[in-house]
């Protein structure tokens, strides 16, 4: 294959909407994850799989978030946003937000293309945060919201996401 160097994406999130909350800053890159599971076939007439087939998809993403508004808490907690009464956020253990929609958009420039004047897009309508997050608060560290999403498949279509590239 031929080098191209609009191909190459470098640059950085502008912007990540979660259940219509826009996050703010992050500090970590976004991370986005597809992960292929195969599972071999093989018969007793060879020693080597004769196929391979897909048994899962799992689509994921990861970053760390810089504004630790209750908001953000909310989001990242899975805690519905009607827990935040003033200056308070609530933690219910029997909450649960549902799921939500993801979108991360890319600053322009970012994505392939002839002028290189795109930006890329990534959406994801059903998502949930995953994993244990951790925040702190400390004299000589910044604060910070690590977290994780997992996206789920639209039970009727099957589709998990798309991802797009679109003039800046």
């Amino acid at each position: 294959m031929t080098v191209t160097a609009n191909n190459i994406v470098k640059a950085a999130l502008d912007t990540l909407t979660i259940d219509s909350v826009d996050v703010g800053g992050t500090y970590a890159p976004l991370t986005v994850t597809i992960e292929v599971t195969r599972q071999d076939i093989v018969v007793e007439q060879f020693l080597t799989p004769i196929r391979s087939v897909i048994t899962a998809r799992n689509a994921t993403a990861a970053t760390t978030l810089a504004e630790i508004t209750l908001a953000n808490m909310a989001v990242v907690f899975q805690l519905p946003a009607s827990l935040i009464v003033s200056s308070s956020l609530t933690i219910d253990a029997s909450s649960d937000r549902g799921n939500l929609t993801w979108v991360a958009v890319g600053k322009g420039g970012t994505a392939p293309g002839a002028s290189n004047a795109n930006k890329r897009t990534f959406n994801f309508p059903l998502s949930r945060s995953n994993g244990t997050i951790t925040t702190n608060l400390a004299k000589l560290e910044d604060g910070a919201l690590p977290c994780e999403w997992v996206f789920l498949a639209n039970a009727t279509t099957g589709i998990i996401g798309t991802i797009t590239d679109s003039a800046a």
